[in-house]
């Protein structure tokens, strides 16, 4: 928020600056009224009618101003902060997401980023006013009548004590319901994420009993925390109902007794109101603290998590990996037991075994996906891995295909490159479109590499998908290349180019690949056999 102090500075003043306006239009409202009364002519109207004109004007037009700078400032600093918060995530141990659902993790961080800033924006500016608007109206109060305003300063200490008896119930209930209420996302979002699984296997009334099992549980919490709520703002509704009548009766008197003016009453009336508004502010802030406090904690439960490890060190090339007596568990469950192995340029390498074997778990280790998590070393050109800032060394020198090709909701192009700035070379990409049989799918599409794939591929099919997964790497032409189980969804003549042109540009590489294909296992220089 720092860097928008000036925005919020100038957007505080302007608040300020219009509050004026309706300070001011009481008094002159209450000497109009004692004019009305008193006047033996009619040259007061177009005075007090201009008045009245700019007054009404000026807010419009103060009001169009602040709600112009709150809405920019709002929404940017919302995007500022869940976009570190996600950035943040994005450095975590990699269990952190496995661990947490995407859905709930949005939702999340939607909801709470949002309420903080909404708060603190607001806080900057209400606490400004509202202490304006109590200050004000109390001296033109006294000045009016003391015995009001004693009746005012009783009703701050009722308040007082009615907020530190409700602090602590509006926090655990709060908090509670927030909680529930993300769980309960998370098993929404899974209804449509899932919803192909869902009609093969005829379980649509079993997801929906799934749904149905955390909504209750999202609004029980949402009752309880209704019921805290209101038992609070009926309280505020009582004091303010007892302090109305309390200003009525003596107010009414003073008329009577000829002590105010029916403007003078007015006046008192409606800096009352005032007061009481800015009062009833302060004492709904403590819930409203509450409450922003709530999403304040959940968003520094994630801060808090440790990043992992990320070395200083950039290297520019990889020449051998090295993998010595690595462990790894999941849990309780064993995957790697002292696993050893080196990886030289100028070698192909094919990882085999079962499946739940470990081959994907052990690319995940080599790549410093669970950099914290394991035992043994991991050296990169005999360095170890700790000391690289692998976040670099995978982004420029190692390419991967999964074995379940992601396609991100963007054109083919992107897929491609994953970058809106870089351009294709297509004296590369032509050769790499014939060999793996994609010229002829790109050249029939109406857009060609500009298509926009939808969010799930099902513009793909099977094939296409894994040699977009592959090419991207191709193109990338990275140091390291990882290809896990390359060939699953290819043709044979797609398998056979893709053999050839590997050993073609193995010498300048590391090529790794996962795979029960055992023409790929022919061609490799070593193979890594893991047993579950």
């Amino acid at each position: 928020m720092m860097k928008h102090k000036i925005s919020i500075s100038g957007y505080v003043l302007i608040c300020i600056f219009s509050s004026f306006f309706s300070l001011a239009s009481p008094y002159i409202s209450g000497n109009f009224i004692d004019l009305l009364v008193t006047s033996k002519n009619t040259d007061f109207l177009i005075y007090y009618c201009l008045i009245f004109a700019i007054l009404s004007l000026g807010g419009i037009i103060l009001s169009f101003i602040c709600n112009r700078i709150y809405t920019k400032l709002q929404i940017n600093i919302v995007y500022e902060l869940s976009r570190d918060i996600i950035q943040h995530i994005q450095q975590l141990p990699i269990s952190y997401s496995t661990m947490n659902d995407t859905a709930y993790l949005s939702q999340r961080i939607n909801t709470d980023t949002s309420a903080v800033i909404t708060f603190c924006i607001g806080i900057i500016q209400n606490i400004l006013i509202n202490s304006l608007m109590f200050t004000v109206p109390l001296v033109m109060l006294l000045s009016f009548n003391i015995s009001i305003a004693f009746v005012l300063i009783i009703l701050i200490i009722v308040y007082l004590i009615t907020y530190n008896l409700f602090k602590k119930p509006l926090f655990k209930n709060s908090y509670e319901y927030r909680e529930k209420q993300s769980v309960f996302f998370n098993k929404l979002h899974e209804q449509l994420l899932h919803i192909k699984f869902i009609k093969r296997h005829g379980m649509s009334n079993c997801f929906v009993e799934r749904l149905k099992n955390t909504f209750k549980y999202m609004i029980n919490s949402a009752l309880k925390y209704q019921k805290i709520s209101y038992l609070f703002s009926g309280l505020d509704n009582m004091i303010m109902t007892l302090t109305q009548l309390a200003l009525f009766i003596f107010g009414g008197v003073e008329v009577i007794r000829g002590n105010l003016t029916i403007g003078q009453f007015t006046i008192i009336s409606s800096y009352f109101i005032m007061m009481m508004g800015a009062i009833r502010y302060f004492f709904n802030l403590g819930k409203v603290v509450q409450d922003s406090l709530v999403s304040y904690n959940r968003l520094m439960d994630i801060v808090n998590i440790q990043p992992e490890t990320n070395g200083a060190l950039q290297i520019d090339r990889v020449d051998m990996i090295q993998a010595n007596d690595l462990t790894f568990s999941y849990a309780d469950k064993l995957v790697l037991n002292h696993f050893s192995a080196t990886f030289q340029k100028g070698n192909i390498y094919t990882i085999v075994g079962m499946n739940g074997s470990g081959k994907t778990t052990l690319v995940s280790l080599l790549l410093g996906l669970y950099i914290d998590e394991n035992q043994g070393d991991i050296l990169y050109n005999g360095i170890p891995i700790q000391q690289i800032d692998m976040q670099h060394a995978r982004r420029e020198l190692i390419g991967i295909s999964e074995q379940e090709p992601v396609v991100i909701g963007d054109t083919i192009r992107y897929n491609l490159l994953l970058s809106e700035q870089d351009e294709l070379n297509d004296m590369h990409l032509i050769p790499l479109l014939s060999m793996l049989g994609l010229d002829e799918y790109i050249n029939k599409l109406s857009c060609g590499l500009d298509t926009i794939l939808d969010e799930k591929a099902s513009n793909l099919s099977g094939g296409e998908k894994q040699k977009i997964s592959i090419l991207r790497v191709l193109l990338k032409n990275p140091n390291v290349m990882i290809l896990d189980e390359p060939t699953s969804a290819l043709d044979e003549n797609s398998r056979e180019r893709l053999q050839a042109y590997l050993k073609s540009i193995k010498h300048e590489k590391i090529i790794i690949i996962i795979t029960h294909d055992v023409f790929l296992i022919d061609i490799c220089d070593k193979s890594l056999m893991l047993y579950c």
